[in-house]
């Protein structure tokens, strides 16, 4: 997941002159990914107990990713031109 999301960073930058506006969508999108499984690891290994459970850190967890799925589909429909134009 890290060397795709590092992947998605190059093809982002490389393709920053012609989609500026998808390709920043893109680069944050990414980078809170990169950012949410670097800090989501660490606070996992700091914090992480087997008595009191970690059900708040899966749903912070989750939610960061719901954001980079929200941010990568907005930015894949992005300046879209319908085929179908209405009047």
């Amino acid at each position: 997941m890290l060397v795709m999301a590092l992947i998605g960073i190059v093809v982002a930058l490389v393709r920053w002159k012609r989609h500026s506006k998808v390709s920043a969508l893109t680069l944050i999108a990414l980078d809170l990914s990169l950012a949410n499984a670097v800090i989501s690891t660490i606070i996992f290994y700091v914090f992480s107990s087997p008595l009191l459970g970690n059900v708040g850190l899966y749903l912070l967890q989750d939610f960061f990713q719901m954001i980079t799925i929200i941010l990568l589909v907005t930015a894949a429909l992005f300046q879209r031109n319908s085929r179908f134009k209405t009047n």
